[in-house]
C-alpha cells in the first residue's frame, strides 16, 4: 500500500506486484517508459478527501496489467500513452469507478498499418460507473488516435459517464486546426 506519497521509479523500470496494490490518500506511483503488473487488484481509494493518483507513462513495449479488478473510489487513474506503438491497460476482472472516481486514458498516435486506435483498455469483465464517476478518453491532439475501450458490459448510473468533449484534435491560433473539419483557436 502507498498512502500520502508518490513512489517514482527510474526510466524503464518493470514493477511487478504479486497481490493487491492499494493507493490511498494522495499516494500514487509514477513509471516512465516502464510497465506495471499487478497480480491481484489495483485499488485507488480516498480515505482523507484527497485524490489517490496513479500515473503510468509508457513508451514502446510498455504495458499495465491487473490480474483482477481495478477499483477507483474518490481517486484518479491516469493512463498515458506517449508512443507510436500500441500500449494497453489490461484488466483481468472488472473496472469499477465510484464516489467521483476518475479514469483518464490518453492516446498515442494511431498507425494505420497496425490498428486504427492509439491505446487499448481491455477489461475482461464489466465496467461499472456510479456516484459522479467518469471516464475521460483523450485523443492524440494532432494525429487523432483515440483510445479503444473494450469490456463485456458497461453500466453507467445517473450522474456518471464517459466524456470526450474537447479532448480531440487541437486548434491552431489564427489557423485551421488539425483533423477533418478542423476548428480554429482564438479569441473574439
Amino acid at each position: 500500500a502507498i498512502a500520502g506519497g508518490l513512489a517514482s521509479f527510474p526510466d524503464g523500470f518493470q514493477l511487478a506486484v504479486t497481490n493487491n496494490l492499494t493507493l490511498g490518500g494522495d499516494g500514487g506511483i509514477e513509471l516512465t517508459n516502464g510497465s506495471l503488473q499487478v497480480g491481484g487488484s489495483l485499488i485507488i481509494t480516498n480515505a482523507n478527501n484527497l485524490r489517490g493518483i496513479s500515473h503510468v507513462h509508457t513508451l514502446p513495449g510498455a504495458a499495465f496489467t491487473v490480474g483482477n479488478d481495478v477499483r477507483v473510489s474518490a481517486g484518479t487513474l491516469h493512463w498515458y500513452v506517449n508512443t507510436t506503438n500500441l500500449s494497453s491497460l489490461a484488466v483481468g476482472g472488472n473496472l469499477v469507478l465510484t464516489n467521483t472516481g476518475l479514469l483518464y486514458v490518453y492516446s498515442g498516435v494511431t498507425n494505420s498499418g497496425v490498428t486504427n486506435y492509439g491505446s487499448l483498455v481491455q477489461v475482461t469483465g464489466d465496467i461499472w460507473l456510479e456516484g459522479n464517476s467518469w471516464i475521460y478518453p483523450v485523443s492524440n491532439p494532432t494525429n487523432g488516435g483515440a483510445p479503444f475501450i473494450r469490456a463485456r458490459t458497461l453500466t453507467v448510473l445517473p450522474g456518471a459517464g464517459v466524456n470526450a468533449v474537447g479532448r480531440g484534435y487541437v486548434g491552431k491560433l489564427g489557423d485551421a486546426g488539425y483533423g477533418p473539419g478542423p476548428g480554429g483557436y482564438g479569441w473574439n
